[in-house]
Order: C-alpha cells, then structure tokens, then sequence
C-alpha cells in the first residue's frame, strides 16, 4: 500500500486536479483481490501541465535525489531518503490523455489521490508485457471489477495488445 506521508507529498505537490494520477503496482492494488509489494510509485502527469524539470526542480528542493532523468523530457526518476522511489512518467500520447482525464479520486491511507480507472490500469499492465503487470492483470480479473468493457476492447485494440490480453484473461 503507498505510504501515507509519501500520499501526502504527493496531494501536496499535485492536488487533486485532473493532470495526474497514480498509476502501476499502487493503483493496480486498489482492484487487486490481495495487494502485492511494490518497490516504487509510478505518476502519470499530463505532459502540457508543467515541465518535467520544473517537477524535478521541486522535488530536489523537498530532499528528493533525481536517480535518472532521460532525453526526451518523458520520465524523472527520483528517490527520497524516508519516502521511497518514484516515477514521473508524461502523458505524451492521446491514450495517456484520455487514460488522466478518466482518473478516480481515491485515498490513499486517508490522503485524496488520484488512481487510474480500472480500465486503464489493465491497459498500462498489457501495454508493460512483464511477468508482473500480466499477473496484475490475472488478479484484477479475478476480482470482477465493474469494467467498461467497450473502452477496455478499445484500447487493447488501438494498441495491438487484444490477442496478448485475451491469452491472460483465458488463464482464468
């Protein structure tokens, strides 16, 4: 589950408006049937918000370390001595887009976040291809989540991953 005080950072730093969420293992967790560890926090920002070094400048001057920050303005990688990694990752494409503005309000140990649509969730875990994002998926289908099932086919569809994720879903 992500840490309180690193949910309250990140309220503090983003709020709670319509440019962000969190997204990987944290919002897979909140449709999870038992949640799993996770190493870091994965946030997708819509890239026309601000500036991913502006998000960076900030962060150095709260004590965070940037770990990695490639080419391309896409993705920051920072770490805090007491609050843990995370990934700030840009909303460049359409999908991205539509993937934020379709972001829930949740808490996160009490503290109002935004989350990923259930939907969207499994479409970033297809999209990643690894071990742990296709046992993400299993779980959360496993849970029967209430899903929009023409937006999932949609998207898996637009993205080339329809095959990959009825071979998942058909594990069940």
């Amino acid at each position: 589950m992500l840490d309180e005080a690193l949910a309250r950072y990140l309220h503090e730093l983003f709020g709670t408006s319509s440019d962000w969420a969190v997204i990987g293992g944290h919002a897979a967790n909140l449709y999870r049937t038992e949640t799993r560890a996770t190493v870091d926090t994965d946030v997708l920002v819509a890239a026309a918000g601000r500036s991913m070094r502006t998000i960076a400048d900030a962060m150095v001057q709260d004590g965070w370390s940037i770990r990695s920050m490639p080419n391309g303005d896409w993705l920051v990688r920072v770490k805090h001595p007491l609050l843990g990694a995370v990934d700030i990752i840009a909303a460049e494409t359409e999908y991205q887009s539509t993937a934020l503005s379709r972001a829930r309000l949740t808490r996160f140990g009490g503290v109002p976040l935004r989350a990923l649509a259930v939907e969207d969730v499994l479409i970033h875990k297809m999209i990643a291809g690894r071990f742990k994002d296709e046992a993400d998926v299993e779980d959360i289908l496993r849970a029967d989540p209430d899903m929009d099932e023409d937006y999932l086919k949609h998207w898996l569809t637009e993205w080339e991953i329809q095959d990959r994720f009825a071979r998942v879903a058909g594990r069940l």
